[in-house]
């Protein structure tokens, strides 16, 4: 049973070259293979590229006060009848341990700069549920304000591969500095015609294993 079950996890390897196994809890925003969307971007007409871009908040780097860059940010106000968001899409399904989000620190220029938001997450792109909800909020100092931190306890980590930033009020534009997911790559889900393939291979495992069992009987 053993040597069967290491044959199915080789064989499921070979066919599946581009499934990785878990490692364990690592910056999964760091990763290659992330990338982002937005609802709409200041500045950027397909938000793929420039100062205000969705994929601003993975990219380490700290929002620049009165020059602005290095963040996304909407260009617009939010509300629940008109949300503005940022999804981070990890190009994988992961276990997730933690959310870091961080808001814009404009240091003064914009006191009281606020977002009210959810957090959100999906495995698929279709169904979403929510994670978490909050105000981030433009303080200067007060890393409380700025700084929103989600964890979830062993056993109780949602399996998810797209993260969004949902502003659905506030008092201005539509922003986030940084996102920061944390968490194990799990093996991302096969394509059908390699389901197909792969139940072919281990199927036939399955046959070796029960032929070897009846010439052992006698049979």
């Amino acid at each position: 049973m053993i040597t069967t079950t290491l044959r199915c996890a080789a064989l499921a390897a070979s066919l599946l070259p581009g499934l990785a196994l878990a490692t364990g809890p690592v910056s999964l925003t760091d990763q290659p293979g992330v990338s982002a969307t937005a609802s709409s971007c200041f500045q950027s007409a397909d938000c793929a590229a420039g100062r205000w871009s969705a994929a601003n908040v993975f990219d380490n780097l700290a929002y620049v006060a009165g020059i602005g860059g290095n963040a996304w940010n909407a260009g617009t106000w939010a509300s629940a009848l008109a949300p503005a968001w940022v999804r981070v899409d990890l190009g994988r399904l992961a276990q997730i341990d933690s959310v870091v989000l961080r808001f814009t620190d404009n240091q003064g220029g914009w006191n009281g700069y606020e977002n009210l938001y959810e957090l959100r997450g999906s495995a698929d792109g279709q169904a979403w549920q929510l994670l978490g909800s909050g105000a981030l909020v433009d303080i200067t100092g007060n890393a409380d304000a700025l700084t929103d931190t989600y964890q979830w306890a062993s056993g109780a980590q949602p399996t998810l591969r797209l993260l969004e930033y949902r502003v659905v009020g506030g008092r201005h534009w539509a922003a986030l500095d940084e996102m920061d997911v944390t968490g194990t790559a799990v093996s991302a889900v096969p394509e059908p015609g390699a389901w197909a393939l792969m139940a072919a291979g281990l199927g036939l495992l399955g046959l070796r294993a029960q032929r070897s069992r009846l010439a052992r009987a006698g049979r």
